[in-house]
Formats: structure tokens, sequence, C-alpha cells
């Protein structure tokens, strides 16, 4: 089927969770070989590359979650040279994203939805025995957290809206990353998901 690039579904954004989410699903069912699935994100990933969020007047959040989708697919697929262009994306965006453990957009749900993609190449890379990539990751995961707890009442668990807010996930399912005890309980929870992989 032709692909309507005015169609919000081929955006780079939509295109980049659904690589990681395809990838996250494909490795819960420890499945070694899907030919479909292995095609679809091939083709994800070349359509991606060409769509990547990078302006003459600069760049958002986004280039920052297209690295995180290319580098989990590359490292999962082995692709070197993708993952290696993978991660000086990952390391330009973010050297220019984050200052003195806040991010530039000003938005503290998306800082939070920001540690949440570096948590995630952060465990991928954990699985994959990637140390280069955790090492890099975990100075900036430490700094988005402790900057992150100054939008964060652990007594009401509340979390302050500073700034933008973001569609992709709600505060309740991200808090956790900052706050262990936060509804630990629940099915949905990231760190349960993590463990099965």
């Amino acid at each position: 089927n032709k692909i309507n690039e005015q169609d919000l579904a081929w955006c780079s954004h939509t295109i980049t969770e659904r690589i990681s989410n395809i990838l996250l699903f494909r490795r819960s069912y420890k499945e070694d070989n899907n030919d479909f699935i292995d095609s679809l994100l091939s083709e994800h990933v070349k359509l991606l590359l060409n769509k990547l969020e990078i302006f003459e007047s600069g760049y958002g959040n986004h280039i920052i979650n297209n690295a995180r989708s290319l580098l989990t697919y590359s490292i999962i697929y082995k692709n070197t040279k993708l993952e290696e262009f993978a991660f000086r994306l990952l390391r330009y965006s973010l050297d220019k994203f984050i200052h003195n453990g806040f991010s530039i957009d000003y938005s503290s749900h998306y800082q939070l939805l920001l540690l949440f993609w570096l948590n995630d190449i952060y465990r991928i890379s954990e699985i994959y025995n990637k140390t280069i990539y955790c090492n890099y990751l975990s100075k900036y995961i430490t700094e988005l957290k402790v900057s992150t707890l100054n939008f964060y009442l652990p007594k009401t668990k509340q979390f302050l809206f500073v700034g933008d807010i973001s569609p992709d996930y709600p505060p309740s399912y991200l808090l956790p990353l900052i706050d262990i005890d936060y509804d630990q309980q629940s099915e949905y929870s990231q760190e349960l998901f993590y463990e099965k992989l």
C-alpha cells in the first residue's frame, strides 16, 4: 500500500513510537524469527531515517525519541552501522537538549517523558550488554531524576505541571521512574515489564 505522507500516522514521531513499541512487544514474546515483524520494522526504520526531526531552526525532543527507536532497533537487530549513527545522533541531541538536569523545552511533563525514553534505551542496552550506552546515559538519567523531583510532591504523590503537557503517557505511568513506591502494584508497571524481557 502507498503511504500518505500527509497522514499523521506516518509522521516521524508516530513511526518512532511504533518502532519502539513493536520492538518491546516482539522481545516480550521472546520470538526469534518473525519475517513479517522483521520486514515491518525494517521498512519503518527506513522511513524514519528519511524523516528525522532536525530542522534549520533547530530541533525538539522528538529527535531524541527518533534516536531512541533507531538505537534500540540497531542493538536488537545487530546493525552496527545504524547503531553508530543512532548513538551519535543521541549524543548530539542530548548534549544540546539537557542543561543542569533540565530539558530546554521547559515542561515538567516532557522532562518526565524524556526520562522514560532514556530509561528505555538504558534497559535495552543493559539486556544486550551495551555498557557504553548505560554508562553514557547514567549521568543524564540521574540528573533528570533529581531535577524532575522539583515537580513532584511525594507525600501526596502529586505531579506539578509546568509548561506543555504531552499526549504520549500520563504522569501516573511515568512517576515510578522518580518514586519507586508510586503505584508499585500496578500490572502496568514498567519495572515488571522490563523484568519479563
